[in-house]
């Protein structure tokens, strides 16, 4: 007798399925918005690459060129650089489909069945196209998080000291990636490279992470 299968489970073993829905609809949601030229997340981080280039303030407004103000620090204009020089359209259209592979390749990592890893995509993909029609940086904060779990349950402690860094001096939110360390407590090297590594980012943002609008933004 064949063995009853719930849709979820039926869903998941379809590669293909699973692959369509992950980056189709990351691309209709990116692509709707880009049509309509609606995409300030995306010119408020390219900014960040040129505003470290030329040396000038990243948390004061820049209503001239987009409305909100940036909160990521200086390590972030590397993470946009790929894109920054880039045609504003082709830019933001990479920047999210690059996020969603990213984070696609995150949850590959994590200790779990491919069956398992594919339910996580099936229930993720509709809120991936919300945050990719946002063109925002949640796809790799997601990622990072996610790959600092993984690497720490392999024993990889460096690699996941390394994804705490480069989120928290990417967007100062450090204690959200640390949290997850308290299971393991046993892993040394994965809080004190954040410490070491982080004392120098402070030094290369001087007063501007002390920015009064930059916090009023945070609360």
């Amino acid at each position: 007798m064949r063995e009853k299968r719930n849709v979820l489970t039926y869903l998941a073993e379809k590669e293909w399925l699973i692959m369509s829905l992950w980056f189709g609809l990351s691309f209709i949601g990116a692509f709707m918005e880009v049509s309509r030229n609606n995409f300030n997340n995306y010119r408020i981080f390219k900014d960040v690459f040129f505003h470290v280039i030329h040396q000038q303030p990243l948390y004061i407004p820049y209503p001239a060129d987009y409305y909100d103000v940036n909160l990521y620090g200086p390590l972030f204009s590397l993470v946009i650089a790929p894109f920054a020089g880039l045609e504003i359209h082709l830019g933001a259209m990479l920047w999210s489909l690059t996020g969603s592979a990213v984070l696609f390749y995150a949850i590959r990592q994590l200790p779990l069945l491919r069956m398992q890893q594919n339910i996580i995509l099936l229930l993720c993909s509709m809120e991936l196209m919300g945050a990719s029609s946002w063109f925002q940086m949640n796809q790799f904060i997601g990622a990072f998080i996610i790959l600092t779990f993984a690497n720490t349950v392999k024993g990889k402690e460096l690699w996941a000291a390394f994804f705490i860094v480069l989120g928290t001096l990417t967007k100062f939110l450090w204690y959200r990636r640390t949290c997850i360390l308290l299971l393991y407590p046993q892993s040394q090297t994965v809080y004190r490279l954040p410490v070491f590594m982080g004392r120098g980012h402070v030094c290369t943002t001087h007063d501007h992470i002390f920015s009064p609008i930059y916090y009023s933004m945070l609360l």
